[in-house]
């Protein structure tokens, strides 16, 4: 049950408990009397080996009868800041050499590179929780992600294979590329969690990774496909940016993962990054589109074509008038060339 109180004949009043950064106990003390000192001196009853906490940093013992209390805390605790100089950090709160405040334990104290947390014996027990057992939705979400994404890059690389005999090698060489690209952004993104979070969390990562990818190359694809069958070539262009936004999304998804733990300024600036970084993409595939001119990258069977086809006399005509074009172009080019070369007649006159 969760209220049951410590053992009969038990003298342990509370467990201290040190984390690190990632919020892993690296050690604890059995608090069986008070007051507790934690220090680095070897003194102090709970020792703790960084440089940026004093011999004896902090004191807890139970507070008097005449101090009131600002929480209610069975016993009523009280922190005695000591001699140090880099104090302690209650939530938000820093408190300095030689003040003291009241503790119940229910928030976390931070001193140096450590966080102290406190579970009195009178405090009730918190649910057991159900331990993790293997997931077989998730393995078959990711399974079939996995799938998915092989298929897309294979459909891919059929509609731009134009030598059916290399079809094989490019296919393989592009899944290939692509697999290895979602493995190490997918462990990038793992590396990352660990060092914030203490749980690389990899196969979550690859998960957002193959969802991104194959959304992108679903979108693009549907996108391309209506560009060819109604003739809609400017729609071609926006493959591009799908591509960039489901990047942001994933990027972002990611970030919460990661960073969902740490100070708000710390998620603003890496979300505002993450913006910032996804407009200028935009913008500068906007303008590499807007060069191109309009064309279509991939060609569909001839039978997906929906709209109505040019006649050969109309498209006699378009081609005549753009070999026109093209010839005054090359014209106008040459007599550039003509005009800026030196006249060699003129300099042998001059030197005799």
């Amino acid at each position: 049950m969760s209220d049951v109180g410590p053992p009969t004949g038990s003298n342990m009043l509370g467990l201290l408990e040190v984390l690190d950064r990632s919020g892993a106990v690296v050690q604890s003390l059995k608090v069986s009397h008070w007051p507790v000192t934690v220090g680095r001196s070897l003194h102090a009853d709970l020792v703790l080996t960084d440089s940026h906490v004093a011999g004896v940093h902090l004191r807890i013992d139970v507070a008097p009868a005449n101090v009131e209390d600002e929480v209610d805390a069975v016993p009523p605790l009280v922190v005695h800041v000591l001699d140090t100089v880099n104090g302690v950090r209650r939530g938000r709160q820093q408190h300095g050499r030689d003040s003291h405040f009241a503790w119940n334990g229910e928030d976390e104290l931070t001193l140096g590179r450590f966080r102290l947390r406190l579970h009195l014996a009178q405090t009730a027990l918190a649910p057991e929780q159900v331990l993790a057992a293997f997931r077989w939705r998730r393995a078959a979400t990711t399974f079939a992600l996995l799938l998915a994404f092989a298929a897309l890059q294979l459909w891919g690389a059929w509609l731009g294979q134009t030598e059916p005999h290399k079809f094989g090698l490019g296919a393989a060489k592009l899944v290939a590329t692509g697999s290895a690209f979602a493995l190490g952004w997918a462990g990038l993104a793992a590396l990352l969690t660990k060092l914030f979070t203490g749980h690389p969390q990899f196969w979550r990562h690859l998960r957002i990774v193959l969802a991104a990818f194959v959304a992108a190359m679903l979108a693009t694809s549907l996108l391309s496909a209506m560009a060819f069958a109604f003739g809609w070539t400017q729609l071609g262009r926006l493959g591009s940016h799908v591509d960039w936004a489901a990047i942001g999304i994933a990027l972002l998804v990611q970030e919460w993962v990661v960073a969902r733990n740490r100070r708000r300024w710390v998620q603003i600036a890496i979300v505002s990054s993450l913006a910032a970084l996804g407009v200028g993409a935009a913008f500068w595939m906007a303008g590499k589109n807007a060069q191109s001119g309009p064309r279509l990258a991939t060609l569909y069977p001839p039978g997906w074509r929906l709209v109505a086809p040019v006649p050969v006399s109309q498209w006699m005509d378009e081609s005549q008038s753009l070999r026109e074009r093209l010839d005054q172009r090359l014209k106008n080019d040459d007599e550039s060339d003509d005009s800026d070369a030196p006249d060699n007649g003129d300099e042998e006159d001059e030197e005799n």
